[in-house]
């Protein structure tokens, strides 16, 4: 336990990173609603998180933060989606622009992996006048493909700043199974 954050650690899975102490804790094995289904993982919920769907509009207040895993490791062929990972990160380590502004190379623990940031500095995403934020970070590690993503409100500039913190602290352990 640090002062303002808590250590939160995986071993199974592989991670750990800090989250603020005031957060609620949620775990699940199967199914995350609102970044990717089959895969295992973990959401931290700020206090004052709230989502409210009407229709077509989506409004949130507050911040949620997950990390998702899933583990292509033993199968005989790899995913679509970790192979579409995959060379996407070569093709940008070898100078190929993203195709979209909110798309870039990211770098974590030594890892690669592709971020996708729909925020209020996005134009596209203010075009279609969006009242949330979204952003997501696929890495590859070993055969897995983690997942962390963010829903927050984009009047809330400090989640977008948790979000980054959490990226600065994550680490990958090697996990000899």
């Amino acid at each position: 336990e640090l002062e303002e954050t808590t250590l939160v650690t995986n071993e199974n899975l592989g991670f750990s990173f800090e989250v603020p102490k005031d957060w609620d804790r949620i775990t699940f094995e199967e199914e995350l609603s609102g970044y990717v289904n089959n895969g295992r993982g973990i959401e931290f919920i700020s206090p004052e998180y709230h989502k409210e769907e009407d229709g077509n509009t989506i409004s949130v207040n507050g911040c949620k933060i997950g990390i998702v895993v899933h583990n292509y490791a033993g199968k005989n062929n790899k995913d679509n989606d970790l192979k579409y990972l995959e060379e996407n990160i070569y093709s940008y380590k070898n100078g190929e622009i993203p195709e979209h502004d909110w798309e870039k190379l990211v770098e974590i623990d030594n890892y690669y992996g592709i971020g996708y940031f729909l925020d209020k500095n996005n134009e596209e995403w203010r075009e279609d006048n969006y009242s949330f934020g979204e952003a997501a970070v696929n890495i590859v590690v070993d055969q897995k493909i983690y997942v962390i993503g963010a829903l927050f409100s984009l009047e809330k500039e400090d989640c977008q700043e948790k979000f980054h913190k959490l990226l600065d602290s994550i680490s990958f352990t090697k996990n000899e199974q």
